[in-house]
Protein backbone atom coordinates (compact mmCIF):
# COMPACT_ATOMS: atom_id res chain seq x y z
CA UNK A 1 0.00 0.00 0.00
CA UNK A 2 1.72 3.59 -0.81
CA UNK A 3 2.38 6.16 1.31
CA UNK A 4 0.10 8.47 -0.82
CA UNK A 5 -2.99 5.92 0.26
CA UNK A 6 -2.43 6.22 3.94
CA UNK A 7 -2.19 9.62 3.57
CA UNK A 8 -5.70 9.62 2.13
CA UNK A 9 -7.11 7.64 4.86
CA UNK A 10 -5.62 10.23 7.38
CA UNK A 11 -7.16 13.12 5.48
CA UNK A 12 -10.50 11.76 5.57
CA UNK A 13 -10.68 10.34 8.88
CA UNK A 14 -9.37 14.04 10.11
CA UNK A 15 -12.24 15.68 8.12
CA UNK A 16 -14.41 13.27 9.42
CA UNK A 17 -13.87 14.51 13.00
CA UNK A 18 -14.16 17.85 12.26
CA UNK A 19 -17.58 16.91 10.69
CA UNK A 20 -18.92 15.23 13.82
CA UNK A 21 -17.48 18.65 15.96
CA UNK A 22 -19.44 21.18 13.61
CA UNK A 23 -22.33 18.80 13.80
CA UNK A 24 -22.29 18.38 17.81
CA UNK A 25 -21.48 22.31 18.36
CA UNK A 26 -24.14 23.08 15.68
CA UNK A 27 -27.14 20.64 18.20
CA UNK A 28 -25.46 22.55 21.36
CA UNK A 29 -26.39 25.65 20.15
CA UNK A 30 -29.71 24.60 18.59
CA UNK A 31 -30.84 23.22 22.46
CA UNK A 32 -29.84 26.65 23.35
CA UNK A 33 -31.25 28.78 20.86
CA UNK A 34 -34.21 28.63 18.44
CA UNK A 35 -33.51 28.40 15.04
CA UNK A 36 -32.39 31.90 13.48
CA UNK A 37 -30.33 33.03 10.25
CA UNK A 38 -26.98 32.16 11.92
CA UNK A 39 -27.94 28.59 12.89
CA UNK A 40 -29.16 27.91 9.46
CA UNK A 41 -26.27 29.63 7.93
CA UNK A 42 -23.89 27.23 9.78
CA UNK A 43 -26.29 24.48 9.13
CA UNK A 44 -25.84 24.53 5.35
CA UNK A 45 -22.40 24.79 5.55
CA UNK A 46 -22.17 21.75 7.69
CA UNK A 47 -24.75 20.11 4.79
CA UNK A 48 -22.28 20.93 2.71
CA UNK A 49 -19.21 19.67 4.79
CA UNK A 50 -21.17 16.44 5.03
CA UNK A 51 -21.99 16.40 1.36
CA UNK A 52 -18.13 16.32 0.42
CA UNK A 53 -16.98 14.19 2.84
CA UNK A 54 -19.30 11.97 2.16
CA UNK A 55 -18.24 11.96 -1.64
CA UNK A 56 -14.67 11.56 -0.26
CA UNK A 57 -15.03 8.76 1.31
CA UNK A 58 -16.76 7.11 -1.55
CA UNK A 59 -13.81 7.80 -3.89
CA UNK A 60 -11.07 6.92 -1.35
CA UNK A 61 -13.38 3.62 -1.08
CA UNK A 62 -13.71 3.01 -4.97
CA UNK A 63 -10.18 3.66 -5.53
CA UNK A 64 -8.67 1.10 -2.64
CA UNK A 65 -11.01 -1.55 -3.80
CA UNK A 66 -9.94 -0.52 -8.16
CA UNK A 67 -6.75 -0.96 -6.54
CA UNK A 68 -7.04 -4.64 -4.94
CA UNK A 69 -9.13 -5.72 -7.98
CA UNK A 70 -6.29 -4.17 -10.20
CA UNK A 71 -3.66 -6.69 -8.08
CA UNK A 72 -1.85 -3.19 -7.16
CA UNK A 73 -2.36 -3.35 -3.41
CA UNK A 74 -3.18 -6.71 -1.26
CA UNK A 75 -6.78 -6.40 0.27
CA UNK A 76 -6.08 -5.33 4.01
CA UNK A 77 -9.05 -6.46 7.05
CA UNK A 78 -7.93 -3.53 9.16
CA UNK A 79 -8.36 -0.57 6.28
CA UNK A 80 -11.72 -2.42 5.54
CA UNK A 81 -12.39 -1.30 8.98
CA UNK A 82 -11.38 1.94 9.27
CA UNK A 83 -13.49 2.69 5.78
CA UNK A 84 -16.61 0.79 7.77
CA UNK A 85 -15.73 2.92 10.56
CA UNK A 86 -15.56 6.08 8.24
CA UNK A 87 -18.80 5.66 6.60
CA UNK A 88 -20.33 4.79 10.03
CA UNK A 89 -19.15 8.06 11.55
CA UNK A 90 -20.27 10.22 8.46
CA UNK A 91 -23.69 8.35 8.93
CA UNK A 92 -24.11 8.84 12.51
CA UNK A 93 -23.10 12.32 12.30
CA UNK A 94 -25.38 13.14 9.13
CA UNK A 95 -28.08 12.07 10.40
CA UNK A 96 -27.90 14.24 13.66
CA UNK A 97 -27.40 16.91 10.93
CA UNK A 98 -30.84 15.64 9.11
CA UNK A 99 -32.34 15.96 12.71
CA UNK A 100 -31.36 19.57 13.49
CA UNK A 101 -32.57 20.33 9.70
CA UNK A 102 -36.18 18.87 10.31
CA UNK A 103 -36.47 20.90 14.10
CA UNK A 104 -35.79 23.84 11.70
CA UNK A 105 -37.00 23.26 8.08
CA UNK A 106 -39.31 26.18 7.33
CA UNK A 107 -36.96 28.91 9.27
CA UNK A 108 -34.17 27.33 6.79
CA UNK A 109 -36.32 27.31 3.52
CA UNK A 110 -37.98 31.28 4.91
CA UNK A 111 -34.55 32.16 5.09
CA UNK A 112 -33.48 31.00 0.96
CA UNK A 113 -31.14 28.27 2.03
CA UNK A 114 -30.46 26.09 -0.63
CA UNK A 115 -32.47 22.65 0.16
CA UNK A 116 -30.37 20.57 -2.99
CA UNK A 117 -27.87 20.21 -1.12
CA UNK A 118 -30.48 18.48 1.74
CA UNK A 119 -31.71 16.41 -0.57
CA UNK A 120 -28.01 15.35 -1.58
CA UNK A 121 -27.56 14.77 2.40
CA UNK A 122 -30.92 12.40 2.22
CA UNK A 123 -29.65 10.71 -0.79
CA UNK A 124 -26.38 10.05 0.42
CA UNK A 125 -27.24 8.59 3.98
CA UNK A 126 -30.10 6.21 2.15
CA UNK A 127 -27.78 4.82 0.16
CA UNK A 128 -24.84 4.36 3.31
CA UNK A 129 -27.97 2.71 5.24
CA UNK A 130 -28.04 0.21 2.16
CA UNK A 131 -24.20 -0.44 2.37
CA UNK A 132 -25.06 -1.50 6.29
CA UNK A 133 -28.33 -3.09 5.45
CA UNK A 134 -27.74 -7.00 5.08
CA UNK A 135 -28.98 -8.87 2.22
CA UNK A 136 -32.18 -10.51 3.95
CA UNK A 137 -33.22 -7.56 5.05
CA UNK A 138 -32.66 -5.50 1.39
CA UNK A 139 -34.13 -8.01 -0.65
CA UNK A 140 -36.83 -9.22 1.12
CA UNK A 141 -40.09 -7.50 -0.75
CA UNK A 142 -42.57 -8.56 -2.37
CA UNK A 143 -41.18 -7.79 -5.98
CA UNK A 144 -38.21 -9.79 -5.53
CA UNK A 145 -40.26 -12.70 -4.75
CA UNK A 146 -41.94 -12.28 -7.35
CA UNK A 147 -38.89 -12.12 -10.03
CA UNK A 148 -36.95 -14.80 -7.84
CA UNK A 149 -40.31 -17.52 -8.44
CA UNK A 150 -40.38 -16.50 -12.03
CA UNK A 151 -36.48 -17.09 -12.77
CA UNK A 152 -37.60 -20.64 -11.25
CA UNK A 153 -40.12 -21.18 -13.57
CA UNK A 154 -38.20 -20.47 -16.18
CA UNK A 155 -35.87 -22.65 -15.71
CA UNK A 156 -37.99 -25.48 -14.96
CA UNK A 157 -39.70 -24.88 -17.96
CA UNK A 158 -35.83 -24.83 -20.14
CA UNK A 159 -36.16 -21.00 -20.61
CA UNK A 160 -32.71 -20.29 -19.24
CA UNK A 161 -29.42 -20.98 -20.80
CA UNK A 162 -26.37 -22.01 -19.00
CA UNK A 163 -23.73 -19.38 -18.76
Amino acid sequence: MSTQTFARFDSVERRSGFYRQAATSEADKFRQNSADSSLCFDLAEIVDQGCGLYHSVNKLDEDWRTMIADRRCEYDSALEARLEKLYHDWLGTSRAVLDIYRAVESQYANFGYDLAQIDDLHRAVREVEGIFTKDSGFFCSDKFVELRDAAIDDHRGGNTTKV
